[in-house]
C-alpha cells in the first residue's frame, strides 16, 4: 500500500507533540517495516516556500510541506474567500496533487479540521480512503456552543472512509456525546484499534524502574502528572484540592509537567493553599528526560474529566510506574482497579483518600506497577497492533473504487 500520513505537528520535527502524533509516527514506522510505502506529511517547522523532503529513520519518507502563508500571502483570490477558506482550497490542490505524484491509496490523519476538509475536496475525481483517527472530544467542545462548527464537523466526519477509536470506551462516548448535543454522528465505517505506546526507551535494562524496597518507604511519595493544562479534560486541580487536604504526616513530593493556559490557574491555587514545598511546575520534557522521571516516580496520577487512550499512562504502566487515574469511561477500558492501575471518583476528598491510602501501602503500589507492566506490554505491542491496522485499510481499498461526491 502507499499510504500518506499528515499531521501538522510530528513526532520528527517539534519538540512539543502529543499522543496522536506519537501514534501516527509509530503506525507509520510500523507499516513501512511490513514493506508498504510510507510518506509522512506536516507542516510544522519552517516557513519553507516549496515542499521538501527530509531523510527520518524507519523507512518513513518525510515530506515539509511549505506554509500556507509564505505561499499565497497577497494573493487576490485568497484575500477575496477569506482566510480560512483560501487555506482549505491551498491544502486541498497542494494535498491533491501530492497524492496523484505519489499514487496514494489511503490518506491517515487525526481531525485537524481543515485537513480533513481539504482531503475531502482532493477526493472528488482521485481514488483514495480517508482514514480519521479520533483520540478525544475536542470536536464535542468546540462544536456545544457553536452551531456553524458542529455543522463543519458533522459534513466531516460524515464523509471520511472510516473513523479509527483508539478505544472501545471513546467509541461509546463520543456517540454519546453527539447525542448529547444532536450532533449527527454517522460515519460510513467504524474500527477500534490503537498501535501502543511510544518505541524508544532509555538505554540499560528496556526501561524497568530501579527496584524499590522497604527502606525507601518512609520517603515522600513522588508523584509525577503530565499532561497539557488546558481549560477542559484535564484536571490538575483536582489534585491540587486533594493535596490540600492531605494530613500533614502524608508526605508526597509532587512533579507536574505541561505547559497550557490553565498554568496561571494552578499555579495561583498552588500559592493560595501554601503547597510550594509540595507540588514544582516544569513544562513538557524531552521524551528520555520524561521516560527518566517516570523511571524514578512512585506514582502517576492523571486526573481528567475523559481520556481517550493516554499515552502517558500506558508508558508509566510500560516501565512499572502504578497509575491513578479518574474512573471515567474511557479510561476504564485499560486501567483495571487494583489490578493493573488505580481508579479513583472525581472529587477531591476521593483523590485525596485514595494518595494516602497509597503513600502508607508502597508494596501494594509495586504489586499494581508489576502487574500494569505486564498487562501493558502485552496489550500495547506496536509489532501485534500494527497488524489490524493494515488488515483495516486492506479491507477498505478492497471495497472498491470510492464514488465522488
Amino acid at each position: 500500500m502507499n499510504i500518506l500520513i499528515y499531521s501538522k505537528r510530528s513526532a520528527y520535527r517539534d519538540t512539543r507533540f502529543g499522543g496522536a502524533e506519537t501514534s501516527l509516527r509509530l503506525i507509520g514506522e510500523r507499516l513501512a517495516a511490513r514493506g508498504h510505502r510510507i510518506y509522512y506529511l506536516t507542516s510544522a517547522g519552517e516557513a519553507a516556500s516549496e515542499p521538501r523532503r527530509v531523510p527520518v529513520p524507519n523507512g518513513v519518507d518525510l515530506i515539509v510541506a511549505p506554509r500556507f502563508e509564505s505561499s499565497f500571502t497577497g494573493r487576490v483570490w485568497a484575500r477575496l474567500l477569506g482566510k480560512r477558506l483560501a487555506r482549505r482550497r491551498w491544502m486541498s490542490r497542494y494535498v491533491g496533487a501530492l497524492i496523484s505524484k505519489l499514487e496514494i491509496e489511503l490518506v491517515y490523519t487525526h481531525y485537524e479540521l481543515t485537513m480533513i476538509e481539504s482531503l475531502i475536496e482532493a477526493r472528488v475525481g482521485r481514488d483514495f480512503k480517508v482514514v480519521m483517527r479520533m483520540a478525544g472530544l475536542k470536536w464535542y467542545e468546540r462544536s456545544r456552543d457553536h452551531e456553524r462548527k458542529k455543522d463543519r464537523y458533522a459534513s466531516a466526519f460524515n464523509a471520511v472512509d472510516s473513523i479509527n477509536y483508539n478505544t472501545p470506551g471513546l467509541q461509546t462516548l463520543c456517540h454519546e456525546k453527539a447525542d448529547e448535543i444532536d450532533f449527527p454522528l454517522r460515519p460510513r465505517d467504524e474500527f477500534v484499534a490503537d498501535i501502543g505506546a511510544f518505541a524508544e526507551r532509555p538505554a540499560g535494562d528496556g526501561g524497568s524502574r530501579p527496584t524499590r524496597d522497604a527502606a525507601a518507604d518512609s520517603a515522600p511519595l513522588k508523584i509525577v502528572v503530565a499532561t497539557r493544562f488546558s481549560h477542559y479534560q484535564k484536571r490538575q486541580d483536582l489534585l491540587i484540592e486533594a493535596l490540600h487536604r492531605l494530613p500533614g504526616e502524608c508526605a508526597v513530593d509532587v512533579h507536574l509537567i505541561g505547559t497550557g493556559p490553565e498554568l496561571p490557574r494552578i499555579e495561583a491555587m498552588i500559592a493560595e493553599y501554601a503547597l510550594e514545598d509540595r507540588v514544582r511546575i516544569s513544562p513538557f520534557l524531552e521524551q528520555a528526560a520524561l521516560w527518566n522521571e517516570l523511571c524514578e516516580a512512585d506514582l502517576l496520577c492523571h486526573p481528567c474529566d475523559y481520556e481517550g487512550l493516554s499515552k502517558i499512562i500506558i508508558e508509566s504502566m510500560m516501565v512499572g510506574l502504578p497509575v491513578l487515574a479518574s474512573d471515567v469511561l474511557p479510561l476504564r477500558d485499560y486501567v483495571e482497579d487494583e489490578r493493573t492501575g488505580f481508579l479513583v471518583q472525581n472529587t477531591p476528598e476521593d483523590w485525596a483518600a485514595k494518595i494516602e491510602l497509597l503513600a502508607r501501602n508502597r508494596e501494594r503500589l509495586r504489586e499494581v506497577g508489576r502487574a500494569g507492566s505486564v498487562y501493558a506490554r502485552s496489550s500495547f505491542d506496536t509489532d501485534t497492533n500494527v497488524i489490524r491496522y493494515e488488515e483495516h485499510f486492506e479491507r477498505l481499498l478492497g471495497q472498491g473504487k470510492h464514488r465522488s461526491v
